[in-house]
């Protein structure tokens, strides 16, 4: 009998260095954590994550949300 596989059709790819800082934030109080650095495209897939857990997780779009983006614009 084959083994049964389940593929889960939102799963990401994302960069070990992301999934490293998601496990950081989970685990140490933001508080803590001080200044790092972080390269574009590792903060620009934080950023994706974050939007997709509040998307499929809230049944709401913020206003601020806008707004937030548009002042990553500006980092």
């Amino acid at each position: 009998m084959p083994a049964m596989c389940h593929i889960d059709l939102q799963a990401i790819s994302i960069h070990p260095s992301t999934v490293k800082l998601l496990q950081l934030f989970y685990h140490i109080q933001m508080d803590r954590i001080g200044h790092i650095k972080v390269r574009k495209e590792i903060k620009d897939e934080l950023q994706k994550v974050m939007w997709l857990f509040m998307d499929h997780h809230t049944p709401l779009r913020l206003k601020s949300r806008s707004f937030i983006e548009q002042m990553g614009d500006f980092l």
